[in-house]
């Protein structure tokens, strides 16, 4: 069982990465768009627009399109539909991680004196699991920010009891 945990514990520090170091690029928006609109003949076609025509006309999602130059992402601007919110709506979805962070820092390393390392590292890791899979799963942005928040939860109990762990196992 200590092995499992073990490598578990090393799976859950190796998928950290991605979710922090990919932030900028989950946020980044489409430099260029093209929006659907009537040709003459009456037939879609596809022409050059601008994120300030989208947003003034209200556009919904399947009458415009991000310009694939090389550098475009499915991100969460895509995914969650946040192209003509506010700026702080996009910011949210990296703070929230951050907040479950601060907060796990300050929760679970007492915790864990109390109850032990390796329960706490068990905690954690389901965190994790849970958060991401949630976030994976889910196309509301307001649940996004749940289970970024709860992905930054299990830091506590990884990086600062299981790395704690570890070392004494």
């Amino acid at each position: 069982f200590q092995m499992v945990l073990f490598l578990f514990t090393s799976v859950s520090f190796a998928t950290r990465g991605p979710v922090i170091y990919g932030l900028p690029y989950m946020t980044k928006e489409p430099d260029s768009f093209e929006c659907r609109t009537v040709g003459a003949d009456g037939g879609e076609v596809w022409s050059t627009c601008t994120k300030e025509r989208i947003c003034e006309q209200d556009l919904p999602k399947d009458a415009y399109r991000p310009v694939d130059n090389g550098e475009t992402f499915d991100n969460s601007v895509e995914k969650y539909d946040m192209l003509c919110e506010p700026a702080y709506k996009v910011g949210l979805i990296g703070s929230m991680y951050f907040v479950g962070v601060v907060i796990s820092a300050i929760t679970f390393p007492p915790i864990a004196d109390s109850y032990g390392r390796k329960p706490m590292v068990l905690v954690a890791n389901i965190v994790l699991i849970t958060g991401l899979t949630g976030l994976l799963a889910t196309n509301n942005l307001y649940a996004a920010y749940f289970f970024e928040a709860l992905a930054g939860l299990s830091f506590g109990g990884l990086v600062i009891v299981g790395l704690t762990y570890l070392l004494e196992y």
